[in-house]
């Protein structure tokens, strides 16, 4: 990120209007355990650079040695006397918006270099969204994703609108949903609407397919989940079922299923539906290796559109406490965002996949709670 030469390591001071910071990093994620990353956030802000970060509260500076540098450099709160700061590093408590915990994963970039240097910049208005956090656990021991949005404007201004909301800590139940061009975006927490997923899955037809999207006419839906269970994942299991009987074909990933789920979806079918693990144990109790995506790909008939290409990907698992999370969902309307992650999912199931049900527990550490 493009910053100053000055700073308190280099003999003068960083500005003080907002206007005037050369460049915005905002990050909002459930967990960061590790040192790379919070030294390079810490240079960024010794380069005048905004740098903001909000994690849930599971993990503190007593557990979680870079989060304590990350604190001890950009200092702790969003406001000190009334001013806002330019850096910070703060715990959401059991959520920011939301109820519960702070799950939403988005990494916001933008850059206000001026010219002549601004027709070299290519981080302007940059947003990832996706699964990620920056643990040893994300990078070592789980499948995950991040879907980058470069030079969008208003798809950066959506999420930075929210990653305000969220900043300031007050809680709320609305939903909030964006949309621009191929692109719209739902944040949790839920509230009284209507479930996000049921409204996408309800969308599905599964014949009238065509201009070469599904198989022989019939729509496909690839669903990589990582978590599925509780009522609300039954339920969304058997409209999953019910879009199976209606004759589409689908392709399911899990790590963490209920057997209720794995039943639902598995019992009784044949080669249009295919349900396989992706959580892997050495010992047979704690997992080594699982997906740690929550995606959703469909190739058919959705809505009035019979040759649809559609990518969802984001924070969100098919769980009851999902709905009052802070929580993200991105929806990718693209052909090539269609094909490269059902590559991906294709590439995870021979890389390792069971299609044999089994549960185990996540491993501690690497991010996870002490």
């Amino acid at each position: 990120m493009p910053g100053y030469a000055q700073g308190p390591r280099r003999g003068g001071p960083c500005p003080t209007r907002a206007s005037r910071w050369p460049s915005a990093i905002r990050i909002s994620l459930y967990s960061m355990f590790d040192g790379t990353f919070a030294r390079a956030m810490r240079a960024a802000h010794r380069r005048c650079v905004s740098v903001q970060i909000l994690m849930n509260n599971h993990l503190s500076g007593a557990t979680d040695p870079p989060w304590a540098l990350l604190q001890r450099s950009l200092g702790r709160s969003v406001r000190v006397h009334g001013v806002a700061r330019r850096s910070f590093a703060k715990r959401c408590h059991y959520g920011c918006r939301g109820h519960g915990v702070l799950h939403t994963k988005m990494y916001l970039f933008d850059s206000n270099v001026p010219a002549p240097y601004r027709s070299r910049n290519r981080i302007r208005n940059t947003v990832m969204v996706g699964s990620s956090n920056i643990t040893s656990n994300a990078s070592g021991v789980q499948w995950n994703d991040l879907f980058t949005i470069r030079g969008n404007g208003r798809v950066h201004r959506d999420y930075a609108q929210m990653f305000t909301r969220m900043k300031s800590g007050r809680k709320s139940s609305r939903l909030f949903r964006f949309s621009e061009g191929k692109f719209g975006s739902t944040f949790w927490p839920q509230g009284s609407a209507t479930d996000p997923y049921t409204r996408v899955l309800g969308a599905v037809h599964c014949t009238g397919a065509n201009g070469g999207s599904g198989i022989v006419g019939r729509t496909v839906v690839y669903i990589n989940m990582h978590a599925w269970f509780g009522t609300r994942g039954a339920k969304l299991a058997r409209q999953v079922r019910g879009l199976y009987n209606r004759g589409c074909y689908v392709r399911v990933l899990y790590s963490f299923m209920s057997f209720t789920v794995y039943r639902t979806l598995h019992h009784g079918t044949g080669h249009r539906m295919s349900v396989r693990r992706t959580l892997f144990s050495h010992n047979g109790r704690t997992a080594y290796l699982y997906s740690h995506m929550k995606n959703i790909d469909i190739s058919g008939h959705v809505g009035d559109d019979r040759s649809t290409w559609l990518a969802y990907t984001g924070s969100h698992n098919f769980t009851n406490s999902g709905t009052h999370y802070d929580e993200v969902m991105l929806r990718i309307r693209s052909h090539p965002a269609y094909v490269k992650y059902v590559r991906h999912f294709k590439a995870i199931s021979r890389r390792k996949s069971s299609a044999v049900y089994a549960n185990f527990t996540e491993p501690t550490g690497g991010g996870r709670a002490p």
